[in-house]
């Protein structure tokens, strides 16, 4: 069982007046806590508060949750930690809006905090959305004009209807320096059937945008939640966290943060899930035409406006920012590294980027760490899905439906 999260909370309730009853039957404010991971996760010392100066508010007890797995907690102000019992908390939450936060067991790392929530009405929940992958949508014509609200209805079947894309694959750092590598992670809680996927990198040295000089690799098979693909152009092979190690993949790429280059993942459908462009001006990446794995790939839905501008510095890493995913170059910026000499002796002594508090195992501690936390608030939830051509001379509104 794994004594770190990541964990999530998903859900709370501020104002409860009658909507989820306690074990003592009354309506006390609620805070549901998921586990996102694929298997048990200890809360076992781990704190819950409603204040960003007192982070070891309110402890737990030895309670666990399974994988996939969620616990209410009530915001009662009755302090209750039998962990044979319901939960109860020694605050309650303000429906004016204040500050919540789960707290991992060294009383400083923050796993998930809301800072700070808005007001809520009374009966109103607030929390994170549901996974995109459950959304569909339908473009209305006339022939759906004598549904009128019938489809908003639970057991309505929209099993006809699209669905709407979305990847919680991304590219999360780039080293231009001595050695060159890459990351990528899977920033969901679940698994991501990544056969037949491809990392395709285009060499900073050779200056056009297309051909020659494009690198291509497969990715693994799958990848699993949170995990993070590390590769450099040193060693042959892809470095796991999360203990999960397979494929021996070749690296041959060379990047300069004064220059330009490209790196990008595409999915076994000829989809781009993520780019990331530096150097070029917006009208060189609008020529970017290639072959990668059989498909041909623009970045013509894939990027938006102009590249990341080169390193004026010679900095020599390009990091991803923020906790949504916008397709431009605000998603990155250019980082010195935080460690005080670079080398291949580097890669093994775990000296690459900063720590990373919300990876269980010793891949982020004694191994190469990661420069980006995963399972930010809002990064597995975009919906990237572009109606203009559905909805074009058809209807200016779209019904949508997700479970909740």
């Amino acid at each position: 069982m794994l004594d770190a999260g990541p964990l999530w909370i998903t859900e709370f309730m501020a104002a409860n007046k009658g909507v989820l009853a306690d074990d003592d039957n009354a309506y006390s404010d609620w805070i549901e806590i998921h586990n996102p991971t694929e298997a048990p996760v200890s809360l076992d010392g781990w704190y819950l508060t409603d204040d960003s100066d007192e982070l070891t508010k309110w402890q737990f007890p030895a309670v666990s949750i399974d994988a996939g797995g969620y616990l209410t907690v009530f915001a009662s102000d009755k302090d209750r930690t039998d962990p044979a019992a319901t939960l109860h908390t020694n605050f309650k939450l303000t429906s004016d809006g204040e500050y919540l936060a789960l707290v991992r067991p060294d009383g400083v790392t923050i796993s998930h905090d809301y800072d700070t929530f808005p007001p809520l009405a009374d009966n109103v929940s607030f929390g994170l959305p549901g996974r995109p992958d459950d959304l569909t949508y339908h473009v209305p014509t006339s022939a759906d004009a004598g549904l009128g609200l019938g489809w908003t209805a639970g057991g309505y079947d929209d099993s006809a209807w699209s669905g709407a894309s979305s990847s919680s694959v991304h590219i999360t750092e780039i080293g231009t320096g001595t050695p060159d590598y890459i990351e990528i992670q899977n920033l969901a809680g679940t698994a991501v059937d990544t056969s037949g996927w491809t990392l395709a990198m285009k060499r900073s040295y050779s200056t056009p945008i297309n051909d020659p000089g494009i690198v291509e690799v497969a990715l693994p098979s799958v990848m699993y939640p949170g995990q993070i693909l590390f590769r450099n152009n040193l060693a042959n092979n892809w470095r796991f966290d999360l203990a999960h190690r397979d494929t021996q993949l070749d690296l041959a790429t060379s990047w300069y943060a004064v220059m330009s280059g490209w790196a990008l993942v595409l999915d076994d459908q000829g989809v781009v899930v993520d780019l990331v462009a530096w150097g070029y001006t917006e009208a060189e990446l609008a020529m970017l035409d290639v072959t990668i794995n059989g498909f041909q790939v623009t970045a013509d839905t894939a990027w938006l406006g102009a590249p990341v501008p080169s390193s004026t510095s010679g900095t020599p890493i390009l990091s991803r920012v923020g906790t949504s995913d916008h397709d431009d170059a605000g998603d990155f910026v250019w980082e010195a590294p935080s460690y005080a000499w670079w080398s291949s002796s580097s890669v093994t002594t775990g000296s690459i980027g900063a720590p990373n508090p919300d990876l269980a195992g010793a891949f982020a501690t004694t191994d190469t760490s990661l420069g980006f936390t995963p399972y930010s608030v809002g990064r597995d939830t975009r919906i990237q899905t572009d109606l203009s051509v559905a909805m074009q001379d058809v209807n200016s509104s779209i019904w949508m439906r997700r479970e909740f």
